[in-house]
């Protein structure tokens, strides 16, 4: 087809709205070499079709993305090349993917002077991911000159008049400024008039989010009729008519008529060509409000709506900060959605849903390795295309790059991940697990899940015997919020007051119940596997009361990781261990703990130095000594401190991938602390670990005494690693047997002290990998993300590496 026939196609199938005519003469004009006699013309018509396939909705804009960088190379100045700043927009409110719209800001810049225009809503749209004050104010400036050089009435000022408010509007979000917020409503109210319908329907939408979320508002019977004139004008676009009934929903959920605000909700989240994140916004909406109503059975439709959506709109088509932004919309939807499934009394619902819901992040690269090398022994071409996606698509977004290719890689992913379900045995391969998957993680210990939702908190045992619920009635999430506040700055006193509750109201009901009691009458304590969610995921929960007396713990971030840790295979061979010791850092104090860490395990491992930017391949177990810190405004760049300019970060190490990785033992300060936004994510350094291959992580969750580390280092590594869980809990039982540590209150010694600071060992399954185990000794300040079966002890006359049975 040549570039006239290609054109007269895209013209007629635009003339009929036949969205299979306007993807296939697109489809044509990409096949098109660019050295076409018209190449002017082609630029043009490439703009143009960019601008039908972004009116076919977010499924096509991958496609008018790759049209319109086209167009703009072949003509910087073609008339359409306003195309690719508004699609490259369009799909970053699709997928939450920052560089999209950094990259749409920069060449709408470049444009003309007009089009230019179009920056001043980007930055909008870009203060409210954090971008600069200055850089908005100088979008506020050009529009406001752009608005008063146009005259009053006009469809060029009525749509620069929409833009401006869209700016004045997030400066007055980021800042309380009331004065942004008037100027916003006056200038937008003028294109409420305009004659052109998307115009006015957009300006009346605005108006009507500006005063549901500003200073002051209309009564709620004016606001009601403008939103539902907005949603009748708008009905021609989907993605806009889902934000008009998105607003009919919130205004009639104030009024109280929960009915049609479900109803507004409802239909919003199942309009197919509006933008994931809206629809799965509307989707819990849906269940909340259905849940206000007593209507749980409709809550709990809502609520699976949008869990169905999340993996979407947490895929790999985003960066990974892009992702765990979107994710802080969504804090506690899995938990709400098990506390209603437990109210209609489905508690394999509510598991599965909490397992649906939760580590997202840690699932995209747990789940699938988690049998890549079984998957290498049945089909190793197969297994070497999902390792090689896998790591491209884990590599960094930049704002210069053609981000398209990151959609291919979705693509191959999808098409790896079909191809491997054909295989014998693969049929459920990176699916979410089944219930009776979830139920058969108890098996090597029973495993606790305990649910915390703003309606009702629950315990869900698993044992050998099946799945027992537990209701939880002294335990509130406001509470819980209110106690992991506390807890980074808790003295003695709080830290004791913290313990208190938890046993009170947690683990003492849990392990009192009948389900657990024959399991504690054994001579020994046994094997425990805490779950917790939400706040409590950020507390010394296995700490509690008689807790260490009673159950050797290990804390998992989800059921769903604990699985995949145990299908990775026993190892076969013997494996090496490196210690890893940055004990001094200009400007940090100097950790001599770390010192004696090296000279303890001097016989034993190899020392590395400068080990940041690529994993250690040949090491089986590494000990980090080090200092880190916890950044809880963006986690994934928490990081250990390895040099005066050597970070290894959170994103940095779900870049690893380590095939024979069994342990990383963490002896630096919170190494498993993380914002509370993201506590059900495990984004933290002790998660990267886990993400990059290891077995068991052993990590801290708050600041530790570097020399107290030591001692309870130098009593893990001396006890048996066959048994790592009770070695780590004989260690402990030493140290606080200790007469520096024991009777603390009457020694001075605060537990705070040292229970934070033991806190830097883990332990091992019996005979099985486990993940996300976590071990805080006493009062709890240790955590330890992944666990795995045995290694021999090692002998007391040498020490030749790691050897594995």
């Amino acid at each position: 087809m040549d570039l006239r026939q290609a054109w007269i196609s895209l013209r007629d199938a635009e003339r009929d709205g036949d969205g299979a005519a306007i993807a296939r003469a697109a489809e044509a004009l990409a096949e098109l070499p660019d050295d076409v006699a018209e190449r002017r013309m082609l630029a043009e018509i490439l703009g143009y079709a960019a601008g039908a396939l972004i009116k076919l909705g977010p499924g096509r804009l991958d496609a008018a993305v790759t049209l319109a960088d086209r167009a703009v190379r072949l003509d910087p100045d073609a008339e359409l090349a306003m195309s690719l700043p508004l699609a490259l927009a369009l799909r970053s409110a699709a997928t939450t993917r920052l560089a999209d719209l950094d990259r749409s800001i920069a060449v709408a810049g470049r444009l003309s002077a007009d089009e230019a225009m179009f920056a001043v809503a980007t930055t909008a749209m870009r203060a409210a991911r954090g971008g600069s004050l200055d850089e908005l104010d100088a979008a506020i400036d050009l529009g406001r000159r752009a608005v008063a050089g146009l005259r009053r009435g006009t469809p060029a000022r009525q749509v620069r008049a929409v833009s401006l408010g869209d700016a004045l509007f997030a400066r007055y979000l980021r800042t309380g400024n009331t004065a942004a917020f008037v100027e916003a409503v006056r200038v937008v109210r003028e294109a409420t008039s305009a004659r052109d319908r998307d115009i006015r329907a957009y300006a009346m939408l605005r108006l009507g989010e500006f005063y549901l979320a500003g200073p002051t508002s209309l009564p709620r019977f004016m606001l009601l009729f403008q939103a539902r004139q907005a949603e009748r004008l708008s009905r021609p676009v989907r993605m806009l008519r889902a934000r008009a009934l998105h607003l009919i929903g919130q205004v009639q959920r104030l009024r109280g008529d929960h009915r049609r605000a479900v109803s507004a909700f409802a239909e919003a989240a199942g309009l197919a060509d509006a933008e994931p994140v809206q629809r799965a916004v509307n989707a819990r909406l849906w269940g909340d409000t259905a849940a206000e109503a007593g209507d749980h059975h409709e809550a709990l439709a809502g609520y699976r709506a949008a869990l169905d959506l999340l993996p979407w709109i947490t895929s790999w088509r985003a960066d990974r900060a892009d992702r765990e932004h979107t994710l802080t919309a969504f804090v506690g939807l899995a938990r709400d959605a098990a506390a209603v499934a437990l109210q209609v009394g489905d508690p394999q619902a509510a598991l599965v849903l909490l397992e649906q819901g939760r580590g997202l992040l840690l699932d995209q690269l747990m789940s699938p390795r988690a049998r890549l090398d079984e998957l290498e022994r049945v089909a190793p071409r197969l297994a070497e295309r999902l390792d090689d996606t896998i790591a491209a698509m884990n590599e960094p977004a930049t704002v210069g790059e053609d981000l398209t290719g990151r959609a291919r890689l979705v693509r191959e992913l999808d098409e790896v991940s079909a191809a491997i379900r054909s295989l014998d045995g693969f049929a459920r391969w990176g699916l979410p697990p089944l219930f009776a998957d979830l139920e058969s993680a108890a098996r090597d210990g029973p495993v606790v899940v305990v649910n915390v939702a703003a309606s009702r908190c629950d315990a869900l045992i698993l044992t050998a015997s099946g799945m027992t619920t537990l209701h939880l009635t002294e335990l509130t999430l406001a509470d819980a919020t209110a106690q992991a506040e506390r807890l980074p700055d808790a003295d003695d006193d709080v830290l004791r007051e913290i313990l208190a509750w938890l046993w009170r109201t947690t683990v003492g009901p849990v392990l009192g119940h009948r389900a657990l009691r024959p399991l504690l009458d054994a001579p020994a304590p046994p094997r425990l596997w805490w779950v917790p969610t939400g706040p409590l995921a950020l507390l010394p929960l296995h700490a509690a009361g008689d807790a260490l007396d009673l159950v050797v713990p290990s804390i998992a971030p989800t059921v769903t990781a604990l699985l995949h840790s145990r299908a990775k295979p026993a190892p076969v061979a013997e494996a090496r261990m490196a210690v890893v010791v940055v004990d001094q850092v200009p400007g940090l104090p100097t950790l001599t703990g770390a010192r004696r860490d090296a000279r303890m395990l001097a016989d034993r491992a190899t020392r590395l130095d400068g080990l940041a930017t690529s994993g250690p391949q040949d090491y089986g177990v590494v000990h980090y000594a080090c200092h880190a810190t916890t950044d809880l405004g963006s986690p994934s760049e928490s990081h250990l401190v390895l040099g005066p300019e050597v970070r290894l970060s959170v994103t940095d190490l779900t870049r690893w991938h380590l095939r024979h990785a069994e342990l990383a033992f963490l002896a630096a300060c919170g190494t498993i602390r993380t914002s509370g936004a993201l506590a059900d994510e495990a984004v933290h350094i002790a998660g990267g670990f886990l993400t990059a291959g290891y077995a068991q992580v052993i990590a801290t969750l708050w600041s530790v005494n570097d020399q107290l580390a030591h001692r309870v280092a130098t009593h893990f590594y001396a006890g048996d690693p066959l048994d790592a869980a009770r070695a780590l809990h004989h260690a402990v039982a030493a140290i606080r047997r200790h007469p520096t540590y024991a009777n603390t209150r009457r020694r001075g010694r605060p537990m705070s002290i040292w229970a934070a600071d033991a806190a830097v060992s883990g332990w091992r399954g019996l005979d099985r990998p486990t993940v996300g185990a976590q071990w805080q000794p006493g009062a709890g300040a240790i955590s330890a993300a992944s666990v795995r079966a045995v290694v021999r002890p090692i002998p007391a006359d040498g020490y030749a590496g790691w050897s594995w049975p």
